[in-house]
């Protein structure tokens, strides 16, 4: 549910860019009134957890059994796995105070606050998952 959440931010951000790179001569669209589209911030953690876990599922789909054990030879991967994960925490930080922030804004529509919080609750969900399943931790994990 969190990464179909997130797939649907980056999905809207990327359609939204091509709009803009696309369609210039048409005049930008503004929102109703009350709403609010995305910060920078839950935008960036939505395309780190994306592209973090879409990686890992790929790379992890392309070992098969070769993966296991993983031989030191993978350290260097884990290093990488534990910058990214770290990275699309501290970004997530930023989601989940958004998400929290815009309840305590007047006169902003009931999607908005939805649309906030589920970016917020998903990110702090993987979060989660990273921490319990070791996503981030030592580089040597054997």
């Amino acid at each position: 549910m969190s990464l179909t959440t997130l797939a649907l931010v980056v999905l809207a951000s990327l359609l939204r860019l091509g709009r803009r790179i696309f369609l210039r001569k048409r005049p930008s669209l503004k929102p109703q009134p009350g709403t609010l589209w995305l910060t920078l911030g839950p935008r960036i953690s939505a395309f780190a957890w994306i592209i973090l876990l879409g990686t890992i599922f790929a790379c992890t789909a392309a070992a098969g059994d070769d993966a296991m054990p993983p031989d030191p030879d993978w350290f260097k991967w884990f290093t990488l796995i534990n910058w990214a994960t770290g990275i699309a925490m501290f970004f997530s930080f930023f989601a989940i105070v958004a998400g929290i922030r815009i309840w305590g804004r007047d006169q902003v529509r009931w999607i908005t606050m939805v649309k906030f919080s589920l970016v917020g609750l998903s990110c702090l969900a993987l979060c989660w998952f990273a921490w319990h399943w070791n996503l981030i931790g030592p580089a040597h994990r054997i």
